[in-house]
């Protein structure tokens, strides 16, 4: 009798063990799926049939690295999204293609030091948003 209830009891570990892995292998196949979220590519043209906005959509929402462009080609600014909310450092040029601002977004709020150029690559002003 105490060789059949063994017996049994590893049979109830075997299993329980094969189902724990597969319920392990189904949320490892979920959490897989959810980090291949697909984006899809957009662009905005100007008449001239240059770039003036591009980036990538997810839900259509921006997300990832998005960059704008004056309509000569230069590059106006750099953007960083997540689900639709700017994250991440972003810089702006003048249409000379020198810096006009640069700083960091967290939650499409500005974070951290944001630094000031004019026109010739000057510092004007300097603001650190997170004494605020």
């Amino acid at each position: 009798m105490i060789y059949n209830f063994t017996a049994m009891r590893m049979i109830l570990v075997v299993m329980l063990l094969g189902m724990c892995s597969c319920a392990s292998n189904d949320q490892k196949a979920l959490a897989k799926e959810e980090k291949a979220q697909v984006t899809k590519p957009f662009a905005e043209l100007y008449d001239n049939g240059q770039v003036k906005i591009k980036g990538n959509l997810l839900d259509d929402q921006r997300h990832g690295r998005w960059e704008s462009f004056y309509e000569n080609g230069v590059k106006w600014s750099e953007d960083n999204y997540y689900q639709g909310e700017k994250n991440g450092r972003t810089v702006s040029y003048y249409p000379t293609g020198m810096f006009r601002y640069q700083g960091t977004y967290i939650d499409d709020i500005e974070a951290g030091k944001w630094t000031f150029y004019d026109e010739e690559g000057n510092i004007i002003k300097e603001m650190d948003y997170s004494e605020k």
